[in-house]
């Protein structure tokens, strides 16, 4: 998240930027790709420490690039590099984790 002030007009706002990594170029990443290419999505994030976190709650975040190769040495990536980007005027939501489960379910 990067956070814009307007100290003139006393406004603030955050630019979310989540991108994600599909490794292969399976049917179900393309098919994954094409659900969220035009439309906005919400995501939620486990980060490293196990919690977890919502983003684009506001019907704001949307699919902004996406990269995709078959890569030529053998650390290069093959599959697609998605990059969600939004604007709220709130941080990241805070998820609660006793409800992850129904809502993947």
């Amino acid at each position: 998240e990067t956070m814009t002030k307007d100290l003139a007009k006393g406004t603030a706002y955050f630019t979310q930027t989540l991108t994600i990594v599909l490794a292969d170029l399976t049917v179900e990443n393309q098919t994954f790709i094409g659900s969220v290419l035009n439309q906005p999505v919400a995501i939620i994030v486990r980060t490293r420490t196990g919690n977890y976190y919502a983003a684009g709650l506001n019907g704001q975040l949307e699919l902004a690039t996406m990269v995709g190769g078959t890569g030529i040495a053998e650390a290069d990536l093959m599959g697609y590099t998605l990059t969600f980007s939004g604007v709220d005027v709130m941080l990241v939501a805070s998820v609660d984790p006793t409800i992850i489960a129904a809502l993947i379910a």
